[in-house]
C-alpha cells in the first residue's frame, strides 16, 4: 500500500472517528459546564469554568444512587439467567448435529444483526391506543413488557 493511500485511509478514519465521538463530546462539555452557562446566549461549545464537582453531585444524589443500584441488580440477574440458558444450549448445538442446526444457527446470527430498537418499535405501534377507541389494543405487550411511559 503506498503512503499517501495510508495516510488518505488514517486521515479519513480519524475524521469518521471524531464524527462519531462528537455527540459524546458535547454531553461531556454540558455536563462540565455550571448550570448558568447551560442557559448562556449565544451557547459556547467549552465551558468557560470548568465544573467538575457536577458528577460528584450525581453520585452523591440518593436517587441516582438507587437507580444506579436497581440498574446494576437488574443487569447481573440479566447476564446471569442469559448465561445460564445459553451455555448448555451452545454447548449441545457445538457437540451434536441434529435436523435443523443449520436453520437454527442461522436464527440465532439474523437475532443478533436486529438491532433491540427495531424490534421494540413496531411492538410500540402495535400497542399505542388506537385511532377510533384511545384504548390500547394491547395493553399488557406496553405495561409489562416494554415499561414504556405515555
Amino acid at each position: 500500500m503506498s503512503r499517501g493511500r495510508r495516510v488518505a485511509l488514517a486521515s479519513g478514519g480519524q475524521a469518521l472517528a471524531v464524527l462519531l465521538l462528537s455527540p459524546y463530546l458535547v454531553m461531556l462539555f454540558t455536563a462540565l459546564k455550571p448550570a448558568a452557562e447551560l442557559r448562556a446566549t449565544p451557547p459556547r461549545l467549552l465551558p468557560v469554568t470548568w465544573q467538575w464537582s457536577n458528577f460528584l453531585a450525581v453520585l452523591r444524589d440518593d436517587a441516582f444512587q438507587s437507580w444506579l443500584w436497581v440498574s446494576l441488580v437488574v443487569a447481573a440477574i440479566s447476564t446471569a439467567l442469559v448465561i445460564l440458558a445459553a451455555v448448555p444450549a451452545a454447548y449441545y448445538t457445538a457437540r451434536h448435529r441434529f435436523r435443523g442446526r443449520a436453520a437454527f444457527l442461522f436464527l440465532v446470527l439474523v437475532t443478533q444483526m436486529f438491532s433491540p430498537t427495531a424490534i421494540i418499535a413496531p411492538m410500540t405501534v402495535a400497542s399505542s391506543p388506537s385511532q377510533s377507541t384511545g384504548r390500547s389494543s394491547r395493553p399488557s405487550v406496553r405495561s409489562a413488557w416494554l415499561r414504556i411511559p405515555k
